[in-house]
């Protein structure tokens, strides 16, 4: 969430041999699926049809078909077992940003969006509350969505990703993504696609109180990071 995913979501919907559903998140996994389809077979078996539902315009034109919802990152694992079950050859792109940078970006969009009010109306105690939350937290630790992930499907079914490398380089980033998805990686959208910025709010500068909380409580992660990713991250790792 707040990592470019509205952006990526545009590039592969572009592509001509990908089909996407129209809306970007479908939050089948997080929201729609019943809890009952991890216990009963006939239920889990009604869910799975309602989802391959969702895709059938793609399958008849022989499309690569695929979703963007970020809620999936924070899935617990019974729900990444069961879509490995449904899809066991599926792959997963993850995009990350810096953490602290994300957290502030999360909670400028909550606010107003939610309350009506900028986070300079906000006080401390509430900020400070909120990113201390659950959901906060869980998206932030990108090292424990990844080690989730990968106890069901391989490192080579997982595409990683940097927010960092939307405005550094989109076109290289498009390529490995087209690449990795198995559709034609020299394809360009046309220029206001690959070039717009996509669900954006004008920048607020972070306050260094906040900032110095948030690298406390979210940049421990980052050595954990690295070593699952096998590279060096794009942010400060201190």
């Amino acid at each position: 969430m707040r990592a470019g995913t509205s952006w990526l979501h545009r590039q592969t919907a572009a592509h001509p041999q990908v089909w996407t559903p129209r809306r970007k998140e479908l939050h089948f996994f997080d929201r729609l699926l019943p809890e009952t389809a991890l216990r009963w077979a006939w239920v889990e078996r009604l869910a799975r049809w309602q989802y391959q539902r969702i895709f059938w315009r793609g399958a008849l034109a022989g499309k690569v078909k695929g979703e963007t919802t970020p809620a999936y990152a924070i899935l617990e694992s019974e729900r990444i077992a069961l879509i490995h079950r449904w899809m066991p050859g599926l792959r997963l792109v993850y995009i990350l940003r810096d953490p602290v940078e994300r957290a502030w970006s999360h909670a400028r969009k909550d606010f107003l969006q939610f309350q009506g009010k900028t986070l300079d109306e906000v006080p401390k105690d509430e900020l400070v509350a909120f990113f201390r939350s659950e959901g906060v937290v869980r998206r932030g630790d990108y090292a424990g969505c990844l080690e989730r992930w990968l106890r069901f499907f391989p490192m080579e079914q997982l595409l990683v990703l940097f927010y960092e490398d939307i405005y550094s380089r989109p076109g290289g980033l498009l390529r490995e993504l087209y690449a990795f998805i198995g559709v034609d990686p020299e394809f360009v959208p046309p220029g206001e696609v690959l070039t717009r910025r996509v669900n954006s709010r004008p920048p607020q500068p972070m306050p260094s109180e906040v900032r110095a909380l948030l690298e406390e409580h979210l940049y421990p992660q980052n050595r954990r990071l690295e070593e699952l990713l096998g590279r060096p991250l794009p942010w400060a790792t201190g």
